[in-house]
């Protein structure tokens, strides 16, 4: 079973899209080359992500801020694949959902790139560790909790809220998305130290992960 055509794609599908010659996506691409986090397929070329949302909507980070748009016959194209995670819980796709659009009008992260190259470079070092530490600590800032329609809330403190992220760029968003219901999404780093390479990277290999799309389909 695969994700055939946007008639398969779900409420909760992680939405990736390919890069392309925009300067800000030229920017993402050379960033993930120097962090060695690019994900490619084929021609596939991972560069931006987002979360299928019900009524045939998705919700992504963009410059101007988060935003909810109409899903059209141009995110079936080459340029697009989706993933699938298994839940732990019925109705976990839908409660990514409900995250994602309280994250809608979210600021975008203009320098995460650089703070979480500067991060990884310091992480990689034995001697930065302190820096290692700031650094995580800056590029994981949340707004004050807010109490959201969930079906299942995660954790003994869920009536305190759930804190969103101050700001995002577009795979820190869709990734948020799950994780704050609890499902494990990025293994291997901070919160919120997540690129779409290495978003797509970890949703390709993840277990029971259903994908799809005209960009990886074969």
């Amino acid at each position: 079973m695969s994700i055939r055509s946007l008639d398969d794609v779900r409420p909760g599908d992680f939405m990736i899209s390919g890069q392309n010659t925009a300067p800000n996506k030229l920017l993402v691409y050379a960033g993930q080359i120097l962090m060695k986090d690019h994900f490619r397929v084929g021609q596939f070329v991972a560069g931006h992500a987002g979360i299928v949302t019900p009524g045939g909507k998705l919700v992504e980070a963009m410059p101007r801020g988060a935003r909810e748009r109409d899903l059209r016959e141009t995110d079936w194209s080459p340029g697009h694949a989706y993933f699938r995670l298994l839940e732990d819980y019925p109705g976990q796709a839908l409660d990514a959902c409900v995250i994602a659009r309280a994250m809608v009008g979210t600021r975008y992260s203009f320098m995460s790139y650089g703070y979480i190259g500067a991060y990884l470079a310091a992480e990689r070092s034995d001697r930065f560790d302190d820096v290692a530490e700031k650094l995580a600590k800056h590029i994981d800032r949340r707004r004050d909790p807010v109490v959201l329609p969930l079906v299942h809330q995660p954790g003994p403190t869920w009536n305190l809220g759930v804190r969103l992220p101050l700001e995002a760029i577009c795979s820190v968003l869709a990734e948020q998305c799950w994780t704050l219901t609890g499902k494990k999404v990025i293994v291997g780093t901070k919160p919120q130290v997540v690129t779409p390479g290495m978003l797509t990277n970890q949703l390709w290999n993840g277990r029971g992960v259903l994908r799809g799309g005209a960009g990886i389909l074969s």
